[in-house]
């Protein structure tokens, strides 16, 4: 099984709210799994996106998020061609910040995350596009909430304006999504 799928995240960030104006951006997440039967799937998933936006009167603040889950679907078919489904997974999160004031500074942090969801496949029926063939095609609508969990970020601020001068690093505190 394999989904190349078009993403809507809305992010809801108590600690680093700042860095994202906009709190929601587009993306694209790939999703490859196997399913041993009809209930149940067993799936890898990536999810890569980013955000930009102009805060605090004049900071440009960017931030690069890539989530990588293993998870599990259970699926209830209800005829041969709708079926519901629940998915649970867990994995990393690693997010990249970017402030830039006249002077830059960036940083990167890796954490856990866990994400859970729901939806329905409406699905052409198996052996309908090819005789005798386990094969199908269809649409997938999954609402679902993805948390990664906050860990400390340090940034690295570039001040080498003279050639004595080494960059130097602060601690930017928790960043989660």
């Amino acid at each position: 099984r394999a989904d190349l799928n078009g993403q809507n995240n809305q992010f809801v960030n108590t600690d680093a709210g700042a860095v994202s104006s906009e709190m929601a951006t587009t993306g694209t997440y790939i999703r490859l799994g196997v399913e041993p039967n009809d209930n149940l799937g067993i799936d890898l998933s990536w999810h890569p996106f980013s955000t930009e936006s102009y805060t605090f009167g004049g900071i440009s603040a960017d931030a690069e998020v890539d989530v990588l889950t293993a998870g599990a679907t259970w699926g209830f078919p209800v005829t041969r061609w709708l079926r519901p489904f629940g998915r649970a997974a867990i994995g990393l999160g690693r997010t990249s910040v970017t402030l830039d004031q006249g002077v830059r500074a960036t940083g990167q942090v890796t954490s856990p995350a866990v994400a859970i969801g729901g939806g329905i496949e409406l699905l052409v029926p198996q052996g309908a596009i090819f005789r005798n063939r386990d094969f199908t095609v269809g649409f997938l609508l999954e609402f679902g909430w993805m948390h990664i969990f906050h860990a400390d970020v340090e940034l690295e601020v570039d001040r080498t304006t003279t050639p004595k001068t080494s960059p130097t690093t602060i601690d930017a505190g928790s960043l989660g999504w």
